[in-house]
């Protein structure tokens, strides 16, 4: 279980970094998770730990700002 956590941390952080860097390209609506997956080099199921890229951007600014405390 502890390995399955540990991927799934890195597939989320994956995401993130490619949501950061489409974001510097295109406005967020018109970021798709096929964007996502392919910049990350995953399989879109992958991905389905997020509802959708909303889901994920909330995720990313919630770590950030974790990680900022």
């Amino acid at each position: 279980e502890r390995r399955t956590n540990a991927a799934s941390d890195q597939t989320k952080y994956a995401l993130a970094v490619a949501l950061k860097e489409l974001m510097a390209q295109k406005p967020i609506d018109k970021i798709t998770i096929h964007d996502l997956t392919e910049r990350c080099g995953i399989r879109r199921q992958n991905f389905y730990t997020f509802s959708d890229v909303y889901d994920l951007l909330r995720w990313m600014f919630q770590e950030e700002a974790v990680a900022q405390l």
